[in-house]
């Protein structure tokens, strides 16, 4: 699954001393990161909180199914213009050509 042993302990030493119930997601990058933390809420029991895309094989194998809409700062309307270029998964942005991207950051 990709969890990390040392993120696990430290979202259960969170919650032992605060009893705050945290997710955590582990990425090279703060989008990444925001993938690994949603992914880690969808699903509690299998990814025990913690949700790690750090290894390539694993992350590409994720992005090729994580909807474009779900993507932390993608709206609606970009999404919408996403789709109409048949860019549906975050795997699709990531081998997109950068200044295609470009245009629908603002």
């Amino acid at each position: 699954m990709g969890t990390a042993p040392y993120a696990i302990e430290i979202k259960n030493t969170v919650l032992q001393c605060t009893g705050i119930p945290t997710y955590d997601g582990l990425g090279p990058t703060k989008v990444l990161s925001k993938v690994d933390n949603r992914l880690a809420k969808k699903d509690k029991i299998k990814t025990q909180s913690v949700f790690n895309l750090c290894d390539e094989e694993f992350k590409i194998k994720t992005l090729k199914t994580f909807p474009v809409e779900d993507i932390w700062g993608i709206g609606k309307q970009s999404a919408k213009k996403l789709y109409a270029h048949q860019i549906k998964t975050t795997y699709k942005i990531m081998i997109a050509r950068p200044e295609f991207i470009k245009g629908y950051s603002a």
